[in-house]
């Protein structure tokens, strides 16, 4: 059952891929840039970061067939903070340290949404989670792979404004 439903959802990403003419495009960058510093006394045992992140939310849309909607959407952010460096006492010295990792997300799904124009309509889902670095320095690891089947209903839907709600299962 499991081989049957990657091969419809493979060939229904393939599909969207194919009919690349009228999508409905939704994208968004954010930056974020900040400093802080910090101390309690005048001696000079302050602290100080700098944190960066950027994060785009991207979605493409479809009816492919009068039955069939594709529905895509990915989130990726990344972001870094950056300390003072400390002596062996502790205090602050000159220089950062190296940069450690605040956020790290690549979140991809796609879904089949089969319009029969019912109360509810069955969907069909693919996700994949992952990182861009993962604990042993390696792209994209770990990496989790998950398939979904389900009901959905689409409340509002204008073309700024959309609302839905979806149940169902997770394989």
């Amino acid at each position: 059952m499991k081989k049957i439903l990657f091969i419809a959802l493979v060939t229904m990403l393939l599909g969207s891929l194919v009919a690349q003419e009228n999508w409905e495009y939704s994208f968004d960058v954010k930056g974020t840039l900040s400093q802080s510093y910090y101390t309690d006394n005048w001696d000079g045992e302050e602290e100080s970061n700098i944190n960066w992140l950027l994060q785009g939310n991207m979605t493409a849309n479809k009816q492919l067939l009068d039955w069939f909607r594709s529905m895509n959407t990915l989130k990726m952010k990344f972001g870094q903070i950056y300390d003072t460096e400390k002596d062996a006492q502790g205090m602050q010295a000159p220089g950062w340290e190296a940069p450690r990792k605040s956020d790290d997300k690549i979140d991809f799904l796609s879904l089949g949404l089969l319009t029969f124009h019912g109360w509810v309509d069955p969907y069909v889902s693919l996700r994949l989670e992952t990182v861009f670095e993962g604990e042993s320095k390696r792209a994209f690891d770990p990496a989790r792979f998950s398939q979904g089947i389900g009901a959905s209903k689409i409340i509002i839907e204008e073309p700024r404004l959309g609302l839905s709600t979806r149940a169902g299962l997770l394989m």
